[in-house]
């Protein structure tokens, strides 16, 4: 049952979905666009107050960052983990970082969180919303959203200057923002993508997407 997947497993799932089509219809380029566009979705759902299309939105975001990840040879969990070792990669705390937007550099010693990686997405909601839940209520969903923005830009100057370990470091970001995200509008990313993706494309239904180009 795809609700109880791990993470690895659902970029695996998305792999065997559109990994083939992926490959032969788009480049790492327009996969990292297609992200973008999904982002246009949960924006206009901000501007005109109906949140209703947020849920499939955000499931079509994960689509298409893990298809880029994939592109790009990289384990999503692996890249946030190394990042978040169960702990604020800024202070180290584990819980309730108010260093958020601290223009420092992470410090080597978070790794001794003793915090295990997260499996299941809930899982990964549950280690963000420990670490950065107090700071993220008084953000606001707004300020959430600006913050996974600002994380695209810079996955695309790294990804536009071949810079490898940056880009994963970006994609954590980006994941840790999406994640507080949904913390914030109450939304089961696991949920949302079984319901969206029941181990098949959502749109023609084939356990091994058969679609035109899009």
């Amino acid at each position: 049952m795809v609700g109880e997947m791990s993470l690895d497993s659902i970029q695996k799932m998305f792999d065997r979905i559109y990994g083939k089509r992926n490959a032969k219809l788009y480049s790492p380029a327009d996969l990292l666009l297609h992200v973008f566009e999904e982002t246009a979705v949960i924006a206009e759902s901000f501007r005109k107050e109906d949140h209703s299309n947020v849920p499939k939105a955000i499931a079509r975001f994960f689509g298409w960052l893990i298809g880029f990840c994939n592109s790009q040879g990289i384990t999503l969990s692996k890249a946030v983990f190394d990042k978040y070792h169960g702990a604020c990669p800024y202070c180290g705390k584990t819980t309730n970082c108010i260093c958020i937007s601290a223009e420092t550099k992470p410090k080597a010693w978070h790794r001794n969180s003793g915090r295990k990686m997260p499996q299941f997405l809930f899982q990964w909601q549950t280690m963000f919303a420990d670490i950065y839940g107090r700071v993220n209520r008084v953000a606001g969903m707004e300020k959430c959203w600006l913050h996974v923005h600002e994380e695209l830009g810079e996955i695309s100057q790294a990804f536009r200057l071949k810079q490898q370990k940056p880009l994963r470091d970006e994609i954590a970001d980006v994941f840790a923002w999406i994640v507080a995200f949904c913390n914030r509008m109450k939304i089961d990313i696991g949920k949302a993508i079984v319901d969206e993706y029941p181990e098949k494309c959502d749109i023609c239904g084939k356990d091994k997407c058969c679609c035109p180009k899009v």
